[in-house]
C-alpha cells in the first residue's frame, strides 16, 4: 500500500493531489527500475483508494508535463526528462532551466544572518566571530522540486535581507541593484545522500542520491564573497563536462 494519504476535505481536487503524490512515489519506487514502467491504472487506484477516473486525470497531468509517456501495448513509463547543464559554464539555475525550454520557479525557505561555520571561514576567508547572509530555497522545474539551494554571502550583501526571493534569480537581482557579477573561483561536484529535511522539500525518500555542486564565487573585482551549495535530484539533470 502507498504511504500517501489524499485529503478528501481539501479544496485541491483529488486528481491534482494524486498527481503530486505520484511524482514522489515514482521517484522513490522506480529509481532502480531500469525500464521505469508504472503500475496500471487499476493498481494505482487500489493503492490510493481512488477511482480509475481520478487516476486517469492525474496521469494526464503528468503526461502533459512530459513526466510520463504512454506506449500502446506496452504501458506507461517515466520519461527521461533531464535538464542539461555544462558544469563549468553557468551557476544561474533559472537561466539553465530556461535554456532547456522549461519553466523555473523558486520558493524561499529562510533568509537570515548566521554565524560562520568552519567551511565559511576557510573558503570565504572570514574570521570565526563574523556572520554571513544565509539563504535557503527550493527550485522547481515545471512545478516539480528539483534543487535544494543554500547560498552564503559576506556581510557586504546585507541588502539582501529585505527581500523574499520567491521566483527571483539572486544573481540577476544583485546585478540590477549593485552591478555585481559573479564568476567561479572554485567548484566541486560529488554524490551525497538526502537527509530528512532535504528529502522532505524535494519530495524524495531519505538517503536518496543527490548531486551536490559546491561553488565558491568571486565578484568581477576578484573578491571572494559568495559560497553556494546546490543539491540536485540526480535523475532530473545531465551534465556536460
Amino acid at each position: 500500500m502507498a504511504k500517501f494519504q489524499l485529503n478528501k476535505n481539501s479544496p485541491k481536487p483529488l486528481y491534482k493531489q494524486l498527481a503530486s503524490h505520484l511524482i514522489e512515489y515514482f521517484n522513490a519506487n522506480l529509481s532502480t527500475n531500469e525500464n521505469k514502467r508504472l503500475p496500471t491504472e487499476r493498481e494505482i487506484a487500489e493503492m490510493f483508494n481512488v477511482s480509475r477516473i481520478t487516476v486517469r486525470q492525474a496521469l494526464k497531468i503528468l503526461e502533459d508535463q512530459n513526466i510520463i509517456e504512454r506506449e500502446r501495448g506496452k504501458g506507461t513509463f517515466l520519461r527521461e526528462n533531464k535538464s542539461s547543464q555544462a558544469i563549468i559554464e553557468s551557476c544561474n539555475f533559472s537561466q539553465i532551466v530556461n535554456k532547456n525550454g522549461k519553466i523555473p520557479s523558486a520558493k524561499l525557505l529562510s533568509l537570515a544572518l548566521q554565524l560562520v561555520d568552519t567551511v565559511d571561514q576557510e573558503l570565504l576567508q572570514l574570521p570565526e566571530d563574523t556572520y554571513v547572509i544565509a539563504i535557503k530555497r527550493i527550485w522547481y522545474i515545471d512545478e516539480i522540486p528539483c534543487s535544494y539551494e543554500i547560498s552564503h554571502f559576506t556581510q557586504e550583501y546585507s541588502f539582501l535581507l529585505n527581500q523574499t526571493f520567491n521566483n527571483v534569480s539572486l544573481y540577476d537581482y544583485i546585478f540590477k541593484e549593485k552591478g555585481i557579477r559573479f564568476v567561479k573561483a572554485k567548484q566541486t561536484v560529488e554524490i551525497v545522500y538526502a537527509d530528512n529535511e532535504i528529502a522532505k522539500y524535494l519530495q524524495i525518500q531519505e538517503n536518496s542520491p543527490l548531486l551536490l555542486i559546491q561553488r565558491v564565487l568571486k565578484d568581477q573585482n576578484g573578491k571572494v564573497n559568495h559560497l553556494s551549495y546546490e543539491y540536485l535530484v540526480a535523475d532530473k539533470f545531465k551534465f556536460q563536462i
